[in-house]
């Protein structure tokens, strides 16, 4: 990894950056196998901002990305130990895209502001089983002010054009391959504060027209009490919805992609009927901090989800999304940190997580893993443990352990194959070393305790990989 960047005050008002960058990464290897993974990857990146002030009451940014990388990547749909056609494809991806964002901002006073945001964004990406191609343009408006004394109000306007253009191949496919589709929104936010702002309530909804689903509504309230200056508690409802995306509308996808006799081709299509899914969220939380030396955050959270995604066979080889799960999820949150001494520093963070799901299981079609997939695809306890060290006043040791809990099924691939993610506990370690104000040196260690283990599952067609341990060293200097 290299990267270098340059700022400057080119004049008065004006001040820009550029930056290049480099970053080069080795293959992780196969699941209990020392074979490599074939999916080392590049990237090379440059920028530039640029920051402007016309008066006091106006300012500005220009910024723009420009980046090209590729690759590789083991296509192998029949790791499945079972399967009779062990077929492995070794693929490159090529990506590469460019981004220009400009705003503009005007302050008419301490308490009343606008701002006008542009964005294009333009992105390539091939691969042996799809390439694909967007450009999209995004505008957003936000104004703030405050109508009263208690209030502090916010609403904004913004509108999304994203055209696609896919390269369809036999695996995956979207009709049609090319299509603009066109996302309007809207929000508005007053926070309103009571009994001399120890308690503050913020009430607002977000509403979005989509070519999807039509119109959704996103309404949402919060309350914060400042029970005193160490106490505060907060409690919160939300509604949000995830709009489907065009695989899940229009797409096709072959999970068997080789069509021998007597292996039949298993297809998943898309839903153009597919509705949005929803969620309803309650939270609540407390927080205590004393003197800045010790602070304890609580938050447990209910949700519950309807017309979640997910497949519906109408034959053993015909398959479509449907909007066919609900259920809950419920857990906590806890983290701490401590700050004894003013060269010593530790963080704990727990959480707790349960999902429960409910799966509308069509009769007289192949059983579905649907729920299942959903309930055990993510680790219900996660432990974290951070530790920052000042040696002295120019050397830092930085720690840092965590506790994963099991994955049970990962994929209703790794279902079938009967792999589950084991629960690991992992560590890495870091020290710095500033020898002079501009120069700093560090040494990182990565997953310390043990030599591999697995943390994920990639998509259906990715085999299975683990990470391994790892040594690197870094230098910056600023000059």
């Amino acid at each position: 990894m290299a990267s270098f960047r340059y700022g400057a005050q080119l004049n008065k008002d004006i001040y820009g950056r550029i930056y290049f960058n480099r970053n080069n990464r080795d293959s992780y290897q196969l699941l209990e196998n020392q074979v490599a993974a074939n999916d080392d990857w590049n990237l090379s990146g440059t920028g530039f901002c640029l920051d402007g002030d016309v008066g006091w009451k106006d300012s500005w940014t220009l910024q723009g990305d420009l980046y090209k990388g590729d690759g590789n990547q083991l296509i192998f749909p029949y790791w499945v130990p079972e399967s009779p056609l062990p077929l492995t494809v070794e693929d490159q991806i090529d990506n590469k895209g460019y981004n220009l964002l400009g705003r503009w901002q005007h302050k008419k006073s301490e308490t009343n502001s606008w701002t006008f945001q542009a964005y294009f964004d333009a992105t390539e990406r091939e691969e042996i089983y799809l390439g694909q191609e967007f450009r999209t343009i995004d505008l957003d408006f936000q104004h703030r002010f405050k109508p009263a004394e208690q209030h502090d109000f916010i609403w904004g306007l913004g509108y999304r054009n994203i055209a696609d253009k896919f390269n369809n191949t036999y695996m995956v496919s979207l009709l049609p391959d090319e299509q603009t589709s066109e996302v309007f929104s809207g929000f508005v936010q007053d926070e309103i504060s009571l009994m001399k702002d120890r308690l503050k309530i913020t009430l607002g909804t977000k509403i979005e027209h989509n070519d999807y689903t039509g119109m959704e509504i996103q309404p949402s309230g919060r309350l914060l009490f400042k029970v005193n200056s160490n106490n505060n508690v907060w409690a919160s409802v939300s509604r949000a919805v995830r709009t489907p995306s065009r695989v899940e509308n229009s797409g096709q996808i072959v999970l068997e992609p080789l069509p021998v006799p007597p292996f039949p081709k298993i297809v998943v299509y898309g839903n153009p009927e597919i509705v949005a899914e929803e969620v309803l969220a309650y939270e609540a939380g407390y927080r205590y901090s004393a003197s800045g030396k010790f602070s304890v955050d609580l938050a447990i959270f209910y949700n519950k989800y309807e017309s979640l995604t997910d497949y519906i066979a109408s034959s053993p080889i015909s398959i479509s999304f449907n909007n066919g799960l609900e259920g809950d999820r419920y857990g906590l949150e806890a983290s701490s940190q401590w700050r004894p001494l003013s060269w010593l520093m530790a963080e704990l963070n727990y959480s707790y997580i349960n999902l429960e799901m409910d799966f509308e299981q069509t009769p007289g079609v192949p059983f579905s893993l649907s729920d299942i997939v959903a309930e055990n695809s993510s680790p219900k306890h996660q432990l974290s443990l951070r530790s920052s060290v000042d040696l002295c006043d120019t050397i830092t040791l930085n720690i840092w352990g965590r506790y994963v809990d099991e994955v049970k099924v990962a994929s209703q691939a790794a279902y079938y194959a009967g792999i589950v993610i084991d629960e690991y506990v992992a560590l890495d370690v870091n020290i710095t070393w500033k020898p002079t104000p501009n120069l700093e040196l560090m040494v990182a260690g990565q997953n310390l305790l043990e030599s591999d283990h697995m943390e994920f599952i990639n998509e259906y067609f990715i085999p299975p990989t683990e990470v391994g341990r790892s040594v690197y060293g870094k230098l910056t200097w600023e000059f």
